[in-house]
């Protein structure tokens, strides 16, 4: 058998490709509704701006948002809502006493600061009514035992931590990241030696982009069957809704022409059209809300596979402007 290429004898050695970020806000005891905004500045400079209460797939006791993993200066605020109050600032290591700081606010990855390049899984749980609501505990999974001064989870549980974007484990398979080269042959900017051959950069960014892509369609296609038996699941929830919509009509019709003959057939009646009609009710809440969880992380793990392949899309680009830009002198010179 042939020997495998040395770009990929060397992947399982070096770092993997930073995965997107995550940002996560839960609500411990569900007391008071909760949302949270985020500011970021994206790999174009353009600063962008989330609030969780204004987007659909986000409930009224937790959020989750995905960032690109380029994102930079990124701040994190919350609110109790309805009415948008600000959060207090506490101080977690000691029991969560009101701190001095006005408004809770959480920045990551700033520009300049020695984290600007760690990478973001945080998780945030708040509790409290609604006067005094706080941020009990926060924590990032991804700080390599070195937590900041906001993190503070004694106990956080180990299932909450998220695996890399099956697109991202594919690439890595194929090739080693880009960052690992201390070279940085995929910035046009940089600096190239003689020796370097380009072709070998975009070629090693072609395997990595095949790969992820593999893994993506993959992905696509199991959210398609998901999303597919979700449709079934719901069309079949909404027959029986409406079934239970329409004896309970029915049950009422026939209770109130009771009355005048039959006066206690007519409760009894009326008693059953109550009865069904609020089963009816109860059980499409809570077929809905089940449902939407299912769609919520479905949307979720799709997004970040998404996320994880536009990464090594842009290696690709890189690689090629870094190839144009190093070849243009050489043609000159020739």
């Amino acid at each position: 058998p042939h020997p495998a290429p040395p770009h990929m004898a060397a992947a399982a050695s070096c770092l993997p490709t930073p995965p997107p970020l995550r940002i996560v806000l839960k609500s411990h005891d569900k007391l008071t509704q909760i949302s949270m905004k985020l500011t970021w500045t994206d790999e174009q400079g353009q600063e962008q701006a989330w609030n969780s209460w204004e987007d659909a797939l986000c409930g009224r006791f937790g959020a989750t948002k995905l960032l690109p993993s380029t994102s930079r200066n990124v701040e994190v605020r919350f609110r109790v809502q309805p009415g948008g109050r600000k959060v207090h600032g506490v101080d977690r290591r000691n029991k969560c006493a009101w701190s001095n700081q006005g408004e809770e606010v959480i920045t990551l990855r700033q520009t300049g600061h020695e984290d600007s390049q760690r990478h973001i899984d945080v998780w945030f749980e708040l509790r409290g009514p609604i006067t005094h609501c706080h941020v009990w505990r926060a924590w990032n999974t991804c700080n390599g035992g070195n937590p900041e001064d906001w993190e503070h989870w004694p106990d956080f549980p180990a299932d909450r931590l998220a695996p890399p974007p099956m697109t991202l484990q594919a690439a890595d398979r194929a090739a080693t990241w880009p960052g690992n080269r201390e070279t940085q042959a995929y910035s046009p900017k940089s600096d190239r030696s003689e020796d370097e051959d380009p072709a070998a950069s975009v070629a090693m960014a072609m395997a990595r982009l095949v790969a992820a892509a593999e893994a993506l369609l993959v992905v696509r296609k199991q959210t398609l069957r998901s999303l597919e038996e979700l449709n079934e699941q719901l069309t079949k929830q909404w027959y029986r809704v409406n079934s239970g919509n329409t004896v309970a009509a029915g049950l009422a019709v026939a209770s109130f022409g009771s009355l005048f003959v039959a006066p206690p057939i007519g409760l009894a009646l009326g008693a059953g059209s109550a009865a069904a009609g609020v089963g009816s009710t109860a059980s499409d809440a809570v077929g809905e809300h089940g449902k939407s969880r299912s769609l919520n992380k479905l949307v979720e793990e799709d997004l970040c596979e998404q996320l994880g392949f536009e990464t090594v899309e842009a290696e690709l680009r890189m690689a090629l402007e870094s190839a144009a830009a190093w070849q243009g002198p050489r043609q000159r010179a020739a």
